[in-house]
């Protein structure tokens, strides 16, 4: 519940299977300039209060879910942010309240309600090397006017 800063280049490997990340109230990540922070984990990860604030690129704050079997479960709540990448084929990402990503999310399932905003970052376009499976189009829903089309689609 307290806040920690990440300098230099730092890379955790989590081994709880429970809760292995819980932010909230008063807590959150603060990445200092020019630093990175690195999570592997097959734990859950609930990102509330302060989030995780990233002045650097989102590639420099990545979560990689290492579950291999059932779910693990990530969520982004309340005013909870995040500036990153998550990859977590297992996972069951929720982004609820005023949660934010400004990043990318490649997971089992993504359900995004109440005031939740996504924003892909353009900047990870190139991000991985030649990788052959990449965004190549989308469309900014920034309106609720432009979401409340797809949302009877999605069931939102």
């Amino acid at each position: 519940n307290k806040p920690l800063t990440i300098q230099g280049d730092v890379t955790l490997l989590l081994t709880s299977t429970g809760s292995a990340i819980s932010i909230s109230g008063n807590a959150g990540i603060t990445l200092a300039a020019g630093s990175s922070l690195i999570i592997y984990t097959a734990g859950d990860i609930s990102i509330a209060g302060n989030g995780v604030a990233n002045p650097n690129l989102p590639e420099k704050f990545q979560i990689w879910g290492t579950k291999t079997t059932g779910t693990q479960s990530i969520g982004i709540a309340g005013n909870g942010t995040l500036s990153g990448i998550v990859y977590a084929p297992q996972g069951s990402v929720t982004i609820n309240g005023n949660g934010d990503v400004c990043g990318s999310v490649v997971a089992n399932d993504i359900t995004p309600t109440g005031n939740a905003s996504f924003h892909y970052d353009e900047a990870l376009a190139d991000f991985g090397g030649d990788n052959p499976y990449r965004v190549s189009k989308w469309t900014e829903l920034t309106t609720a006017t432009d979401r409340a089309a797809y949302n009877t689609l999605m069931s939102f």
